[in-house]
């Protein structure tokens, strides 16, 4: 497809299988264009599951950016080409890690062409070092060596330490949200025990009064009848225990009373009529 001649000329390689969602890819590349006269570049195929390339050549449309198809395996050359005629070029990754785009990365890091990826919001990608050392935010298993083909930000070891930090944070967040749980899950269990227990003294008085109401109806209803109301001779304590009179004198702080034999049955354990 023939160019169109423009003041800044950029030429732009897409490749790669990773997915970015169509708001992020028109936000990025939009900046990342700019006013520029740009031209990309595309494989010839694309595949039903690379959807971020989907979204990619959707974007250059919209746009009305030219672009042509164009072979993965000659993508370095083409962007070699286009730089000796004074363009300035970019390989824009779409970040998987997988053989082809590993194979890219090496190509194009080898004819010094910048590579970004743009699953990062465009971040510079390059291959590792073996030998780099990290100082570590906090004490933590040391993490494998990177091998080649991992891409590594831009922002280098203040990056990876901010995100050391924050994973630090997290893990004492969780730490004490556990805590918390199972603090509160404490305090209601208690709370629980306490209202069923009041609820069993409750029932326990409801029952208690209840009896008691229906004991004094009973003796009111026998004595409005003229008739005589059965009655038996009692000790009760302090602590309002009570037991049938014997022979003999009270125990000590007992005092003599008088029940019918309907509260005797009640208040005293196993009484009968026969005491």
């Amino acid at each position: 497809m023939p160019r169109k001649p423009k003041s800044t000329p950029k030429t732009v390689a897409f490749a790669g299988s990773g997915e970015v969602s169509e708001e992020l890819v028109k936000a990025l590349l939009t900046d990342f264009f700019g006013d520029d006269d740009v031209f990309a570049i595309i494989p010839a195929t694309v595949r039903r599951g690379q959807k971020g390339l989907k979204q990619v050549e959707a974007f250059l449309k919209d746009a009305d950016i030219q672009y042509d198809p164009e072979e993965e395996n000659e993508f370095i050359g083409k962007l070699h080409e286009y730089r000796k005629e004074g363009d300035e070029v970019t390989l824009v990754l779409l970040w998987t890690g997988d053989e082809t785009e590993e194979r890219l990365l090496d190509e194009a890091l080898a004819a010094d062409i910048p590579v970004k990826d743009l699953t990062r919001a465009l971040d510079d990608i390059s291959f590792a070092e073996e030998d780099e050392e990290e100082t570590p935010v906090e004490p933590e298993p040391a993490p494998p060596s990177r091998t080649r083909g991992t891409p590594r930000s831009s922002q280098g070891k203040s990056s990876r330490a901010s995100r050391g930090a924050l994973r630090a944070a997290e893990d004492t967040a969780a730490r004490k949200a556990d805590a918390d749980e199972a603090q509160a899950t404490t305090e209601v269990a208690q709370v629980v025990q306490e209202v069923s227990s009041n609820l069993t003294d409750l029932n326990l008085l409801f029952i208690y009064a209840f009896e008691t109401y229906i004991s004094l109806a009973v003796d009111a209803a026998l004595d409005e009848r003229g008739i005589k109301v059965k009655t038996v001779g009692v000790l009760v304590d302090e602590d309002g225990n009570y037991r049938v009179a014997t022979k003999g004198r009270p125990r000590k702080a007992e005092t003599p009373a008088t029940l019918t034999i309907s509260e005797a049955k009640r208040l005293i354990p196993g009484f009968t009529e026969t005491e």
